[in-house]
């Protein structure tokens, strides 16, 4: 079923999209660490970074503390930044995936049904058939959203 509604290209941005929100995900993760690490340095006068990003940083700079504190957080904005915008990104992007593929399976469900014999319209009340159509294409859009957020999780939880 899942070939009949989805071709190879949809396939592969779905694959992208996939692969997009892992990244995202490590981002978020590595923005914690960047951000503990920088309240480290605000806060303790004697920091030994243990981000390796940060660490990378300072020895670049070889510069004074206030600087190194100026141009961290610097970094740090620009890299949450950047971050932010990729995320905008993302939500476009997998909004307008699983609204297309909505569209497009509705579409072909409605065609499929107006293909059927007049025989088959005959006992049959038509807004009941396009009701459960349109209920029935959105609740399948639901789960294959829940299975694309469930897959990423486990290989969260499975620790990639």
């Amino acid at each position: 079923m899942f070939n009949i509604f989805i071709s190879k290209t949809k396939k592969k941005i779905f694959a992208l999209l996939f692969i997009l929100s892992l990244i995202i995900i490590f981002l978020e993760s590595y923005t914690l660490a960047i951000v503990y690490s920088a309240s480290n340095l605000l806060l303790n006068e004697n920091f030994n970074p243990e981000n390796k990003f940060l660490s990378i940083v300072i020895d670049l700079l070889k510069t004074d503390g206030n600087d190194i504190l100026f141009l961290s957080f610097i970094i740090l904005l620009i890299f949450i930044f950047i971050k932010n915008i990729l995320v905008i990104f993302l939500i476009f992007f997998k909004n307008n995936f699983f609204i297309n593929m909505h569209r497009n399976m509705t579409k072909k469900a409605f065609e499929k049904l107006i293909s059927q014999n007049y025989n088959f319209f005959i006992n049959k009340n038509t807004s009941e058939l396009i009701s459960h159509i349109t209920h029935d294409s959105t609740m399948a859009m639901r789960g294959f959203e829940a299975i694309f957020h469930m897959l990423i999780e486990f290989l969260l939880i499975k620790k990639l």
